[in-house]
């Protein structure tokens, strides 16, 4: 049971996206979107930590499972992830820790909201490794497409639009369906640092997901100081001010 929606939750926060932008003013130099995903891909593999957030849209109607709504949190390279998480289980509202580190993964319990060591083979860390899920996406965008471009909060982007199969996404998640269609991307580098800021993907890729799910996530704080602390199994999670 445990495991089940352990590896949902995971499955969902596997999901790699984001949104936000570079400091500047009018449109950025014209590129081939073959060279900002290739510069994309070189800036990526220099992030230490960063920042995420994981969001769903509003679904007519939602999984009988575990189901990811929202998650936010920080990486810190080479092995270390927190989260916080607002969940579905059932129709019940939860919200969820999760906590990599090394190659301990931990999680807190719904019901008891303590935490509890989590399976070595749930690997939260991957959707938000620059060498793995980020990685993945960038590496499966050969065949984008300008879309544009488009300056949020003060940061202007190249936005491209791709198609990804689950299969090229395949370092996200446990969870994929391998047998879903591919999904419709789109991507957001800012022109200036060509960090991937935001992805939007379009469509189910895990498994139990509902046809009608969007999923985004953003990437902000790049190379910022970052503090992740290993928990203690069965303890309850510090209190934040």
């Amino acid at each position: 049971m445990q495991h089940h929606w352990t590896a949902r939750w995971t499955g969902a926060v596997m999901l790699l996206l984001a949104a936000v932008g570079l400091t500047g003013c009018g449109e950025p130099p014209a590129l081939a979107p073959a060279e900002i995903v290739s510069k994309a891909a070189t800036a990526t593999a220099g992030i230490t930590t960063m920042h995420f957030v994981v969001d769903t849209n509003r679904l007519q109607k939602y999984p009988a499972g575990l189901f990811l709504a929202h998650a936010e949190g920080d990486v810190s390279r080479p092995d270390k992830l927190q989260a916080k998480a607002k969940a579905l289980i059932a129709g019940a509202a939860v919200e969820i820790q999760a906590v990599s580190y090394g190659n301990e993964q931990f999680m807190t319990d719904p019901m008891s909201s303590k935490w509890g060591a989590m399976s070595p083979s749930m690997n939260v860390l991957a959707a938000f490794d620059p060498n793995k899920g980020i990685g993945a996406i960038l590496a499966g965008a050969t065949n984008a497409t300008s879309d544009g471009n488009e300056t949020i909060d003060g940061v202007a982007c190249y936005r491209l639009k791709t198609t990804l199969t689950p299969a090229q996404l395949h370092d996200l998640s446990s969870e994929i369906d391998t047998k879903a269609a591919p999904l419709a991307t789109r991507l957001w580098i800012a022109s200036t640092d060509f960090q991937l800021r935001q992805v939007a993907l379009d469509g189910p890729f895990l498994l139990g997901d509902p046809a009608d799910v969007k999923r985004t996530i953003n990437f902000s704080a790049f190379n910022q100081p970052v503090t992740i602390n290993k928990p203690a199994v069965g303890a309850a999670p510090a209190k934040t001010p």
